[in-house]
């Protein structure tokens, strides 16, 4: 076991949730070959009876506008059926499949399998912004809606870089029924992040 595998797995093991970001660029084959390295790394871990274990039975969020730049050789996201291309999972000049990879067929299907997986979606239909004077808060409110806001902005920040702590991801996956919800405008946008941070597999 190379020290680069070693350092990848024990991440992986630590991870509570995964960010699949820019989804329209993640075809059905590459969903397939993220949840490979993950059986790779992680085992195959048992999943309720009747289901296809996927990501590791961890918290995973697939996130982006399926409007964008499509994946570049692979087949969209969102398309049904089995594989009807000509191309196969192997090196130029080798015949068959290598020992231990997946072919073509099961990688789409085992994409299709972590594509199906997710139960919740979230849809933001408007740009919603945090700003630091609000002429429809109320003067009382305005330190709460400060501070709320504050504790906010550093965790979705923590997210984005990947810093964010386990009482930060608590405390967002509370956050529909904190104060900071109930000021005009922020409603939806903290029960989207909410939504992320909280739906389960």
């Amino acid at each position: 076991m190379s020290a680069g595998y070693k350092k990848r797995k024990e991440k992986m093991v630590l991870a509570k949730l995964y960010v699949l970001d820019e989804m329209s660029m993640i075809g059905r084959r590459m969903l397939g070959r993220i949840e490979f390295k993950f059986r790779d790394h992680l085992g195959n871990v048992p999943a309720p009876h009747g289901f296809e274990p996927v990501m590791g039975q961890k918290h995973f969020v697939l996130c982006g506008d399926p409007k964008q730049c499509p994946p570049i050789g692979h087949e969209l996201i969102h398309q049904h059926g089995e594989y009807l291309g000509k191309s196969q999972n192997k090196p130029k000049d080798v015949q068959g499949v290598p020992h231990g990879a997946w072919s073509i067929n099961k990688l789409t299907r085992m994409g299709i399998a972590v594509r199906d997986s997710c139960e919740d979606v979230v849809i933001l239909r408007k740009v919603h912004r945090y700003h630091d004077f609000d002429e429809s808060i109320p003067p009382e409110k305005c330190s709460l809606y400060a501070e709320e806001a504050a504790k906010f902005l550093l965790c979705t920040r923590g997210m984005a870089d990947c810093t964010w702590t386990r009482a930060q991801r608590d405390w967002l996956s509370r956050s529909c029924q904190t104060p900071l919800a109930f000021f005009p405008g922020m409603q939806l946008l903290v029960c989207a992040y909410k939504a992320a941070a909280s739906s389960p597999v």
